[in-house]
C-alpha cells in the first residue's frame, strides 16, 4: 500500500508543478513529499524528475511512468467504488448450502419472494447435510440447524422448530397409542440418522424422560422417512419442519401432546467479519421476516 501512497503522491506533484504545492495541498511538509519520490525512484532503480533550481522536469522514465500511476490509480478508485457497491448495494452471486430436507420443504418459496424482491442478485443453493467450510468452499452463508459447534463463524437464528413424535392413523389403529415415552418400546420405531438414537422428553410435571429406541428403520434423510411413516409404518421422532405438513393434512398423528420435547434453532451462519456483504444482510433479514410467523 505504501506504493499506491507514493504514486498518489507523485501524480499530485506533476500536477502542482511542484513538491512545495504538492506538499500544501496534502497538508504535509515539503520534505515529506521529498522523501516519498525519493523512496519511489529507489524503488523503481530511476530518476523521476530532472530537478533545477527554478523547475521541475519529468524524465523519460518519469513520463511514461506518469501515465501507467494515471491508469493504475484510476483502476484501483473504480475497484474501490466497485466494491463499495457490493457492499452498500443488495447485488451480486450468493452462494448458500443448506439441509436437503428443510430446503425441498421450505425454502422454494422463500428464494422465489427474495429473487423477486432483489433482481440484483442471483442464488446458487447446494444442498446437502454436512458440515462444509464456507471459507475454503466458498459459500457465502450456510442454514444449519441444532446447537452449533464453536468456529470463527458469525450466526443469526432465522427460524426454530421442535422434535415431533408422530405415526399415521393406520398404524396406531393396528398397534395402539403410546401414552408414556416407554411405550415407545414397544413400537416399530423410526430413526433419523442426523437425530439423536435416545428420544428425550420433558413430562407434565417436568421430569426428563428418555427413550433409547432400536430402530427398525433407520436413515439419514428424513423426507423418506416421513413418506415411509405416513405410509403406515412405525413412529417417527424427527423435527416438525419435516414432518408438520402431513400432521396438518391428517395424514400423520402428533403423539404425546402433554410432553415437551427439544428445540431446535435454525440459523444463518456466515464468515465473521467488520463488514458483511449486503446481499448477505438482506438474505438473512429477509429469512428471518419469512420465517418469523412460521410454526416448524
Amino acid at each position: 500500500m505504501d506504493h499506491f501512497n507514493r504514486m498518489s503522491t507523485f501524480v499530485r506533484v506533476v500536477a502542482d508543478g511542484s513538491f512545495s504545492a504538492a506538499a500544501r495541498r496534502l497538508r504535509v511538509s515539503s520534505a515529506a513529499v521529498g522523501k516519498q519520490i525519493q523512496l519511489l525512484e529507489g524503488w523503481l532503480g530511476t530518476r523521476l524528475f530532472d530537478r533545477t533550481t527554478r523547475r521541475l522536469r519529468l524524465t523519460e522514465a518519469g513520463v511514461a511512468f506518469h501515465e501507467r500511476c494515471i491508469r493504475i490509480l484510476e483502476d484501483l478508485e473504480e475497484a474501490q467504488r466497485a466494491a463499495g457497491a457490493l457492499q452498500a448495494q443488495p447485488k451480486g452471486h450468493l452462494r448458500i448450502s443448506s439441509p436437503v430436507s428443510f430446503s425441498t420443504l421450505h425454502l422454494g418459496g422463500l428464494l422465489a419472494g427474495f429473487l423477486n424482491a432483489y433482481p440484483d442478485i442471483s442464488v446458487e443453493m447446494e444442498l446437502n447435510d454436512r458440515m462444509v467450510n464456507l471459507v475454503e468452499e466458498g459459500f457465502d452463508l450456510a442454514i444449519r440447524i441444532g446447537n452449533l459447534p464453536d468456529s470463527n463463524l458469525a450466526a443469526r437464528r432465522i427460524g426454530r422448530s421442535r422434535f415431533v413424535l408422530c405415526a399415521a392413523p393406520g398404524y396406531l389403529k393396528r398397534r395402539g397409542v403410546p401414552r408414556r415415552p416407554v411405550d415407545l418400546l414397544k413400537h416399530d420405531c423410526v430413526e433419523y440418522a442426523l437425530g439423536q438414537q435416545e428420544w428425550h422428553f420433558t413430562s407434565p410435571s417436568g421430569k426428563s424422560e428418555t427413550v433409547d429406541v432400536a430402530a427398525r428403520l433407520r436413515a439419514n434423510n428424513g423426507t423418506m422417512l416421513n413418506a415411509a411413516v405416513a405410509e403406515g409404518f412405525g413412529v417417527l421422532y424427527v423435527p416438525s419442519f419435516i414432518a408438520g405438513r402431513d400432521i396438518e393434512a391428517g395424514r400423520l398423528i402428533p403423539l404425546l401432546p402433554s410432553y415437551k420435547t427439544k428445540e431446535l434453532g435454525i440459523y444463518a451462519v456466515y464468515p465473521a467479519g467488520r463488514h458483511v456483504p449486503a446481499k448477505v444482510r438482506v438474505f438473512i433479514d429477509f429469512a428471518t421476516a419469512y420465517f418469523e410467523a412460521a410454526s416448524y
